[in-house]
């Protein structure tokens, strides 16, 4: 993949940072944060990814966003907390969708919204966006972290060679995974 989980992670982790109503980020499901994490900061921002696929070129990733807010022991702040946490998913889907900066990642292909309650400890709602998004990748073999593996290919695998040259004078041309030695004299 040209773009890591890694990275979107980070990716992530600043739009939350920039966000002027998002006060943690947590790479996890919510039930996972709220056991693992002492102290959550409320709005949350919470992501994970529950599948991947591989295509050529493209690496297809599910990617789901969650946002909440802890509510009122009465409730009485659901309504303020439903329509919060909307607009800022929607903040977060414009910039996914939209930014250059997420578009050398891939493109989302889809993405949809539910809302939700969670009445564990900290009674919370919000909603949670899964999206659909095709990473940008490469396809072959050029790019592996692979040695001396026999991929038994009748004819090149498409990698292109290598070209040496010595003073602007080719001196030599390499086959894709061959190896040149270089020598210097004394």
């Amino acid at each position: 993949m040209r773009k890591s989980i890694n990275q979107i992670r980070k990716e992530l982790s600043e739009i939350q940072q920039a966000h002027a109503q998002i006060n943690s980020f947590a790479w996890k499901d919510f039930l996972r944060a709220y056991k693992e994490d002492t102290e959550l900061n409320y709005p949350l921002m919470g992501a994970f990814y529950p599948t991947a696929g591989f295509l050529n070129n493209q690496t297809t990733l599910q990617l789901t966003i969650f946002v909440c807010d802890k509510m009122y022991k009465d409730w009485s702040n659901l309504n303020d907390v439903e329509s919060d946490t909307l607009q800022i998913c929607r903040d977060i889907f414009q910039t996914i969708n939209s930014s250059t900066r997420w578009q050398k990642i891939g493109r989302v292909q889809s993405c949809s919204v539910s809302k939700f309650i969670e009445r564990g400890g900290d009674e919370v709602a919000g909603h949670t966006m899964t999206f659909q998004i095709i990473l940008r990748d490469n396809s072959g073999v050029c790019g592996l972290p692979m040695f001396d593996y026999n991929f038994e290919q009748a004819t090149s695998i498409g990698c292109e060679p290598v070209q040496i040259y010595r003073d602007g004078i080719l001196v030599d041309t390499i086959a894709s995974g061959g190896i040149y030695e270089y020598y210097t004299e004394n």
